[in-house]
């Protein structure tokens, strides 16, 4: 028998009618409440091309609807069972058949982006080995010290996996986007519609767990020994990314969906019922169970996507996905771009979507569009949009950024080695200041690497190399004093010494430091750069309202949505940007207009500067420096001389 599966939506008397057939000759309707229009919805192996109305509907909810359909769509379609040829679905099977489904045999990153930089193929007709998994670490960490992984209520951790299909492999082959080096010429990358990603997340499952889509899987068989040694495992899909371009979303639809026992129910597979009094969302030492719960619940976008999930999922019944549902959909609001502004300036609806097995650390500060905003080519020395997608940084081989010294390894010469010790206590003090140094530091929560990114040795960020030139600070009392102001000021603290001490050791390791760094660019012709910043346009105003909503798509998921940073374990991960723990009044982020804004459009988001248009640089410094909405230290004004 040829099966085919239909959903079909229409308007009867104000009810919406959804039928099914999974069958020549079997078929049912299920009543769903009318929220407005027409509009069908076809639950088949058939990959939809576009949202319903190509994001044009003049109401935010329509699109918001139409957009979660085509999720729907989607999620059906890549989970069709998948035939013997590559990529294609099994179109005389039944969605509840057995077997593979088709983003599963989508190629992975690592058959793309191939060791030996050989030109990758999609080969009709894989190999059909067990699956392989091994990628533990969790998209979104929030905490630096313990591991950046997820582990189930057996303490289990989840692996992760990405697929990329055959459109957007093609356009990585023809663009040559699998070679490093190639990648690193383009100045465009404009991925074609149809191309889609998908993330999965797996947990290992028990024996009596059969309401999860199911495969077996080759895993390390001592996830915490770094042994080689693999065994055999049955795992169960509990989280799953879909990032499809169309021809009316350049930034992608972005779509997610989870197991719906991941955090609800007495049997959940990532939360304890009777742990009521634990931190929660919170990363754990390897092997111990993480407490998860939903931070954004599933109606935010939509109030009536429970009910879209409740009638898609009894229609999905025999197959096992009945017990998925959509968390939510998110779509770049059409037309929000200006003349010639990048595919990287964009609203969206909804604000935040968070995934509680992908974004789990950071449930709250989580948009999809937003973080992948920043993903970037291999080109080191200036920012180029990767299209949304992290995947193409695996190409190799790595290209090592010409704006950067790396940090101290080994002295490499007699003179270096006589001040090494000192040398390394400077790059220590720079690195890990306000812990290094205590006492001088007792509100601040800042690094002198927190401006002067890594550690004073990057070009775009106000490096140190020069500092200790004559033609700039003729006298190391000179120089002492101008440190001294960046303790008092840019970190709200005390001087480190007085300027014309000569033997404070703490302060002569920051010279030597420097001094290195001035050996070091020398030694790899590095030239100064005429500004400490890169260049932002000066004749623009900033908009803090639209600051704040830069802030969240682009800057919250480091920061945190208040602005304190991130300091889980006690430690330094991402640093407070306003309130106590951050530079007062009289720092030049605060006082000078321009810095803050040059400082943000060359640097950040962290290790994608450049993303940033100079207009949206300025909002953001508007946002963030309005001490009406973010107070921060007064400090002590310089004394007029």
């Amino acid at each position: 028998m040829k099966y085919r599966a239909i959903l079909l939506l229409a308007s009867i008397g104000g009810i919406l009618l959804i039928g099914l057939a999974l069958g020549e000759d079997s078929s049912r309707t299920i009543p769903l409440t009318m929220f407005g229009g027409e509009t069908s919805l076809r639950l088949s192996w058939e990959t939809p091309e576009d949202v319903e109305g190509k994001l044009r509907q003049k109401s935010y909810a329509a699109i918001q609807r139409e957009s979660e359909i085509f999720s729907w769509q989607d999620f059906i379609a890549l989970n069709w069972p998948a035939s013997a040829q590559r990529g294609i679905p099994a179109k005389d099977k039944p969605l509840h058949a057995d077997g593979p489904r088709v983003w599963e045999t989508w190629m992975a990153p690592s058959e793309v982006f191939l060791k030996n930089n050989g030109i990758p193929a999609w080969n009709p007709n894989p190999n059909a080995a067990p699956k392989e998994l091994h990628d533990t670490r969790e998209p979104t960490v929030s905490d630096g010290v313990l591991p950046p992984s997820l582990k189930d209520q057996r303490g289990n951790p989840v692996y992760f996996e990405i697929r990329l299909n055959r459109v957007f492999v093609d356009y990585i082959v023809a663009n040559k986007l699998y070679d490093a080096e190639s990648q690193a010429k383009l100045t465009q990358v404009d991925a074609p519609p149809g191309s889609i990603l998908v993330k999965a997340a797996w947990r290992v499952l028990g024996p009596d767990e059969s309401d999860f889509y199911s495969t077996e899987a080759l895993v390390p068989a001592h996830p915490l020994s770094g042994s080689s040694e693999k065994r055999r495992v049955k795992v169960g899909l509990v989280g799953f990314h879909i990032m499809h371009k169309t021809p009316s979303a350049p930034q992608w639809i972005w779509s997610t969906f989870e197991h719906v026992r991941n955090v609800n129910g007495p049997d959940a597979s990532f939360h304890n019922v009777r742990c009521v009094d634990g931190a929660v969302n919170i990363q754990t030492p390897d092997g111990v169970p993480n407490q998860v719960t939903r931070v954004i619940p599933i109606p935010d976008g939509d109030p009536h996507l429970p009910e879209i999930n409740k009638t898609v999922r009894a229609a999905l019944a025999p197959s096992v996905f009945q017990h998925y549902e959509q968390i939510g959909t998110q779509w770049p609001v059409r037309g929000s771009t200006g003349k010639n502004e990048p595919a990287t300036v964009f609203d969206v609806r909804p604000a935040l979507l968070g995934n509680t097995v992908l974004e789990t650390y950071i449930q709250n500060t989580s948009s999809c569009m937003g973080c992948h905003a920043m993903a970037r080519t291999v080109q080191a020395d200036s920012f180029v949009s990767s299209d949304f997608t992290f995947t193409l940084a695996q190409a190799s081989p790595a290209q090592k950024d010409p704006n950067v010294i790396a940090p101290p390894q080994a002295p490499a010469n007699q003179a270096e080695a006589d001040a090494w010790a000192s040398i390394l206590r400077g790059y220590q003090i720079a690195t890990s200041t306000y812990e290094t140094l205590p006492d001088y530091l007792p509100t601040s929560k800042l690094h002198c690497k927190s401006c002067h990114l890594n550690a004073g040795a990057n070009r775009n960020a106000s490096w140190w190399v020069g500092m200790s030139a004559e033609t700039k600070y003729p006298t190391k009392a000179k120089l002492v004093n101008r440190i001294n102001q960046c303790f008092t000021k840019s970190m709200n603290g005390k001087p480190l010494c007085a300027d014309d001490e000569q033997h404070n050791p703490d302060m002569n390791a920051l010279l030597a430091y420097m001094h290195w760094l001035d050996d070091r660019a020398a030694a790899e012709k590095l030239q100064l750069p005429q500004n400490p910043f890169p260049e932002c346009n000066n004749s623009n105003t900033g908009d803090p309202k639209r600051g704040g909503e830069v802030y969240l798509q682009k800057c919250a998921f480091c920061h945190a949505a208040d602005g304190q940073g991130r300091y889980q374990s006690g430690t330094y991960y991402r640093p407070a940007l306003w309130g106590p723990h951050s530079y007062n009044q009289q720092a030049g982020l605060f006082k000078t207009s321009k810095m803050l804004p040059s400082f943000l459009k060359g640097n950040m988001p962290f290790g994608s500067g450049g993303v940033l248009t100079d207009q949206e640089a300025w909002d953001l410094a508007a946002f963030i420096n309005n001490i009406q909405i973010h107070p921060r230290p007064e400090g002590t004004p310089a004394k007029s001389k």
